[in-house]
Protein backbone atom coordinates (compact mmCIF):
# COMPACT_ATOMS: atom_id res chain seq x y z
CA UNK A 1 0.00 0.00 0.00
CA UNK A 2 2.93 2.35 0.36
CA UNK A 3 5.41 3.65 -2.16
CA UNK A 4 8.58 5.72 -1.96
CA UNK A 5 7.67 9.16 -0.71
CA UNK A 6 9.29 12.57 -0.57
CA UNK A 7 10.42 14.12 2.70
CA UNK A 8 8.76 17.43 3.39
CA UNK A 9 8.51 20.00 6.14
CA UNK A 10 12.06 19.26 7.31
CA UNK A 11 12.92 21.55 10.20
CA UNK A 12 16.23 21.99 12.00
CA UNK A 13 16.50 23.65 15.39
CA UNK A 14 19.72 24.02 17.35
CA UNK A 15 19.05 23.11 20.98
CA UNK A 16 20.99 22.50 24.14
CA UNK A 17 20.49 20.42 27.22
CA UNK A 18 21.93 21.03 30.68
CA UNK A 19 23.53 18.15 32.60
CA UNK A 20 21.25 15.75 34.47
CA UNK A 21 20.22 16.46 38.04
CA UNK A 22 22.45 15.21 40.82
CA UNK A 23 21.66 11.82 42.32
CA UNK A 24 19.88 10.78 45.46
CA UNK A 25 20.45 7.34 47.00
CA UNK A 26 17.48 5.76 45.21
CA UNK A 27 18.80 6.96 41.84
CA UNK A 28 22.27 5.65 42.64
CA UNK A 29 20.88 2.26 43.72
CA UNK A 30 18.82 2.04 40.52
CA UNK A 31 21.95 2.59 38.41
CA UNK A 32 23.88 -0.03 40.39
CA UNK A 33 21.16 -2.72 40.45
CA UNK A 34 21.78 -3.92 36.87
CA UNK A 35 25.45 -4.31 37.81
CA UNK A 36 24.45 -6.87 40.45
CA UNK A 37 24.60 -4.67 43.57
CA UNK A 38 21.49 -4.82 45.76
CA UNK A 39 20.31 -1.70 47.56
CA UNK A 40 21.20 -3.06 51.02
CA UNK A 41 24.83 -3.65 50.03
CA UNK A 42 25.00 -0.23 48.34
CA UNK A 43 23.71 1.50 51.48
CA UNK A 44 26.12 -0.39 53.77
CA UNK A 45 29.09 0.38 51.54
CA UNK A 46 28.02 3.99 51.06
CA UNK A 47 27.70 4.43 54.84
CA UNK A 48 31.27 3.21 55.38
CA UNK A 49 32.53 5.56 52.67
CA UNK A 50 30.58 8.43 54.25
CA UNK A 51 32.14 7.78 57.63
CA UNK A 52 35.55 8.02 55.93
CA UNK A 53 34.46 11.34 54.27
CA UNK A 54 34.91 9.91 50.76
CA UNK A 55 31.27 10.58 49.85
CA UNK A 56 28.58 12.91 51.19
CA UNK A 57 25.74 12.06 53.56
CA UNK A 58 23.74 9.18 52.00
CA UNK A 59 20.20 9.60 53.29
CA UNK A 60 19.08 12.70 51.49
CA UNK A 61 16.40 13.43 48.94
CA UNK A 62 18.25 16.54 47.74
CA UNK A 63 19.07 16.70 44.03
CA UNK A 64 21.01 19.96 44.30
CA UNK A 65 23.84 21.27 46.45
CA UNK A 66 24.12 24.55 48.31
CA UNK A 67 26.62 27.21 47.20
CA UNK A 68 28.74 26.38 50.25
CA UNK A 69 28.84 22.68 49.28
CA UNK A 70 29.66 23.59 45.69
CA UNK A 71 32.58 25.85 46.62
CA UNK A 72 33.87 23.35 49.21
CA UNK A 73 34.28 20.66 46.53
CA UNK A 74 35.46 22.96 43.70
CA UNK A 75 39.20 22.82 44.64
CA UNK A 76 39.02 18.99 44.55
CA UNK A 77 37.46 18.72 41.09
CA UNK A 78 40.67 18.05 39.14
CA UNK A 79 41.72 15.41 41.67
CA UNK A 80 38.32 13.69 41.44
CA UNK A 81 38.46 13.79 37.64
CA UNK A 82 41.86 12.06 37.70
CA UNK A 83 40.54 9.26 39.93
CA UNK A 84 37.58 8.48 37.62
CA UNK A 85 39.35 9.12 34.32
CA UNK A 86 37.50 12.25 33.21
CA UNK A 87 39.28 14.69 30.92
CA UNK A 88 39.71 17.87 32.99
CA UNK A 89 39.52 19.98 29.83
CA UNK A 90 35.80 19.15 29.69
CA UNK A 91 35.23 20.82 33.07
CA UNK A 92 35.06 24.43 31.89
CA UNK A 93 31.81 25.46 33.61
CA UNK A 94 33.24 26.01 37.08
CA UNK A 95 30.69 28.53 38.20
CA UNK A 96 27.37 27.95 39.94
CA UNK A 97 24.63 26.43 37.76
CA UNK A 98 21.26 27.51 39.09
CA UNK A 99 19.83 24.15 38.01
CA UNK A 100 22.23 22.28 40.31
CA UNK A 101 23.16 24.76 43.06
CA UNK A 102 20.42 26.25 45.23
CA UNK A 103 20.23 27.91 48.62
CA UNK A 104 17.67 25.32 49.74
CA UNK A 105 18.36 21.80 50.95
CA UNK A 106 20.14 20.43 53.93
CA UNK A 107 22.64 17.68 53.19
CA UNK A 108 22.88 18.25 49.46
CA UNK A 109 22.71 15.65 46.73
CA UNK A 110 24.90 12.57 46.89
CA UNK A 111 28.38 13.49 45.67
CA UNK A 112 32.07 12.85 46.28
CA UNK A 113 33.33 13.87 49.71
CA UNK A 114 36.20 16.10 50.73
CA UNK A 115 38.66 13.18 50.98
CA UNK A 116 39.59 12.04 47.49
CA UNK A 117 40.91 8.48 47.17
CA UNK A 118 44.22 7.84 45.41
CA UNK A 119 42.43 5.55 42.96
CA UNK A 120 39.28 3.44 42.63
CA UNK A 121 41.05 0.25 43.74
CA UNK A 122 41.77 1.88 47.12
CA UNK A 123 38.03 1.86 47.82
CA UNK A 124 37.63 -1.94 47.84
CA UNK A 125 38.05 -2.05 51.64
CA UNK A 126 34.66 -0.35 52.02
CA UNK A 127 32.68 -2.97 50.11
CA UNK A 128 32.11 -4.61 46.74
CA UNK A 129 30.25 -1.66 45.24
CA UNK A 130 32.57 1.09 46.55
CA UNK A 131 34.44 1.79 43.31
CA UNK A 132 31.21 1.80 41.30
CA UNK A 133 29.51 4.11 43.82
CA UNK A 134 32.38 6.59 43.71
CA UNK A 135 32.70 6.53 39.93
CA UNK A 136 28.98 7.15 39.38
CA UNK A 137 28.76 9.92 41.99
CA UNK A 138 31.92 11.58 40.73
CA UNK A 139 30.92 11.54 37.07
CA UNK A 140 27.40 12.72 37.90
CA UNK A 141 28.86 15.62 39.89
CA UNK A 142 31.58 16.46 37.35
CA UNK A 143 29.04 16.53 34.51
CA UNK A 144 27.55 19.73 35.93
CA UNK A 145 30.95 21.36 35.43
CA UNK A 146 30.96 20.60 31.71
CA UNK A 147 29.19 22.65 29.06
CA UNK A 148 25.67 21.87 27.87
CA UNK A 149 25.07 19.17 25.27
CA UNK A 150 24.32 20.89 21.94
CA UNK A 151 22.36 19.17 19.19
CA UNK A 152 20.37 19.70 16.00
CA UNK A 153 16.74 18.72 16.58
CA UNK A 154 15.30 17.56 13.25
CA UNK A 155 11.63 17.03 12.45
CA UNK A 156 10.12 16.00 9.13
CA UNK A 157 7.26 14.14 7.53
CA UNK A 158 6.44 12.37 4.28
CA UNK A 159 4.63 14.45 1.65
CA UNK A 160 2.44 11.61 0.39
CA UNK A 161 1.76 10.28 3.92
CA UNK A 162 1.58 13.34 6.22
CA UNK A 163 0.76 11.19 9.26
CA UNK A 164 4.26 9.67 8.99
CA UNK A 165 6.36 12.06 11.05
CA UNK A 166 9.79 11.79 12.58
CA UNK A 167 11.92 13.61 15.09
CA UNK A 168 15.54 12.94 15.99
CA UNK A 169 18.62 14.63 17.35
CA UNK A 170 22.02 14.96 15.70
CA UNK A 171 24.80 15.78 18.19
CA UNK A 172 26.78 18.93 17.52
CA UNK A 173 28.85 19.02 20.74
CA UNK A 174 28.53 16.22 23.31
CA UNK A 175 30.17 18.28 26.10
CA UNK A 176 28.82 16.99 29.46
CA UNK A 177 27.88 13.63 27.91
CA UNK A 178 31.60 12.98 27.36
CA UNK A 179 32.08 12.95 31.13
CA UNK A 180 30.16 9.67 31.27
Amino acid sequence: RYATADVTNEQHEKRQQAPDKLLDLAGLAAILAPRGFDSKEVLQTYQKMYEAQIVSYPRTDDKTVTPEQFFELLPKVDQIADVVGVDKQLLTHRQVRTTHVKETGSHGANRPGTKVPANLAALSKYGPSAAAIYEILAKNYLAMLAENYIYDHVTAQLAQYPAFKTAFNIPIALNYKLVY
